[in-house]
């Protein structure tokens, strides 16, 4: 007997778990490129759920197929079935039924396992790099300001060291003007999910959601504000020197940037001097 439609959609739920996890693992390795590390893991994902669709599809297509069965004949008419009192026990499980419940509950108590570990290493790897940024900014004389993790924390935390009255949204307005005006300078560092170099189309619609959604900004944002606001940013993070972008005749805009701050991915603080804000808790 061939697989049923709820066999199919519970197989493709597991293998989809069991995916996520792997690229938990790809995330993770700090061996690896951030970059290229993101783009194998949107790859992998997205073929998995494009040959999920294909069997899907394929279901669909054969149980169409099939010939209607014909209409059974209408019941002869008979007694009334003596009513059966409900039984509060359970129903017996056949071999079977028991080693796929089994299964089940060794497939929950894995997963739940990787969740676990999963939190514990975040966790721990939120902390460290806390204790790194930390040390590393005040023996500079400087601390951090928490920004909120609402995807502007980027522009966020420029607009809190320009202290001009702009706010997010109007930087995310300069940075994408900019890249506008400059695509051609652009264009060889702005890539799709796949690793593949933007076409114009996509590379218009990523314009769109930089400027009116909450999609996280980065290094080409970065770029694109430094020179538009004529103004040297440095980036800091716990491993590594400072990032800089741009120059200028002002002291730089300070930002601090946090790898393991979020579970769904990277995040921005402000930096000031001692004095000035409050070092993140």
């Amino acid at each position: 007997m061939g697989e049923t439609i709820g066999q199919m959609k519970i197989r493709q739920r597991n293998e989809m778990k069991a995916l996520q996890a792997k690229c938990q693992q790809i995330l993770k390795d700090k061996k690896r490129d951030k970059r290229e590390a993101k783009r194998e893991t949107a790859s992998l994902k997205a073929d998995l759920e494009a040959e999920h669709a294909k069997q899907l599809a394929y279901f669909e297509e054969q149980n169409s197929n099939d010939a209607p069965a014909e209409e059974a004949p209408a019941p002869e008419p008979s007694a009334p079935a003596e009513e059966v009192t409900p039984s509060n026990e359970e129903p017996v499980l056949t071999r079977a039924q028991k080693r796929q419940k089994k299964k089940l509950e060794q497939e929950h108590k894995r997963e739940e396992q990787i969740r676990r570990d999963e939190e514990a290493f975040d966790n721990s790897a939120k902390e460290t790099e806390q204790a790194e940024l930390r040390k590393q900014l005040a023996g500079l004389g400087m601390a951090i300001v928490p920004m909120p993790s609402d995807g502007h924390c980027m522009f966020s935390s420029i607009a809190h060291g320009l202290n001009d009255g702009r706010n997010a949204r109007d930087l995310r307005g300069v940075a994408v003007d900019y890249i506008i005006e400059h695509q051609e300078d652009f264009m060889p560092f702005m890539v799709d999910i796949r690793g593949n170099q933007m076409s114009d189309e996509a590379f218009t619609q990523y314009c769109d959601r930089m400027r009116s959604t909450a999609e996280w900004g980065g290094e080409q944002e970065l770029a694109a504000l430094a020179s538009a606001l004529g103004r040297e940013i440095m980036v800091y993070s716990a491993r590594a020197q400072p990032r800089v972008f741009g120059e200028g005749p002002e002291a730089p805009i300070r930002v601090s940037y946090h790898e393991h701050e979020l579970t769904l991915g990277q995040h921005y603080n402000a930096i000031v001097s001692v004095g000035e804000g409050e070092e993140n808790a």
